[in-house]
């Protein structure tokens, strides 16, 4: 599992099936909304269609193999 941090806040991406069931289990966990978050904080699973350069915190060839990527927003 890799994790990547900006300001405004992070992302998870999965490597393996198990690293992909934690973040799942993660997700299943943690409550709809925030419960404090700056401007619109929440929870997402990314797609990798979806990928931009300028956005992403990983490079194209690590989303392509990754089996999941959460991003986590303040």
């Amino acid at each position: 599992m890799k994790l990547a941090t900006a300001w405004w806040g992070c992302q998870f991406l999965a490597e393996t099936d198990e690293d992909k069931e934690i973040l799942e289990n993660l997700i299943a966990a943690l409550p709809d909304g925030p419960v404090q978050s700056y401007e619109q904080g929440g929870i997402e699973v990314l797609d990798p269609n979806d990928y931009k350069e300028d956005v992403w915190s990983f490079n194209v060839d690590e989303v392509k193999a990754a089996k999941m990527v959460v991003e986590i927003q303040r």
